[in-house]
């Protein structure tokens, strides 16, 4: 879970998850070391997100394995505490361990945007 790592991912719960890292120059330089350890993401910056929400746009699909889950969460931890977007404190929760059992549920609001939800 890639939240617990310290990044932050919105309220996003869709297969579509978006990293935001706020700097254009780190989303360039995380996109790059990220691919160089096997992960693709998409560099998302100014027109297309207002200045200062730049992000990497993720997407996750069924047939993903829990192996290639593990190391695209252990390549975002090392890009993230290289280029300085998370410290180098964190840890992964426990396998099983998930947020609604520490956030509690959340539920769609029609007036919220499309692939976000709300408290």
């Amino acid at each position: 879970m890639i939240f617990f790592l310290g990044f932050d991912i919105g309220k996003s719960e869709t297969p579509i998850i978006p990293i935001v890292v706020k700097d254009g120059g780190k989303v360039y330089q995380m996109c790059r070391l990220l691919y160089e350890r096997g992960v693709f993401v998409n560099p998302v910056i100014s027109p297309a997100v207002p200045p200062g929400r730049e992000l990497l746009r993720t997407s996750y699909m069924a047939t993903h394995t829990e192996e290639q889950l593990d190391r695209v969460l252990e390549a975002f931890k090392e890009v993230g505490q290289q280029v300085g977007v998370i410290g180098r404190s964190r840890t992964v929760l426990e396998p099983g361990l998930h947020t609604e059992e520490i956030e509690g549920p959340r539920s769609y609001s029609p007036s919220s945007s499309p692939g976000y939800v709300s408290d």
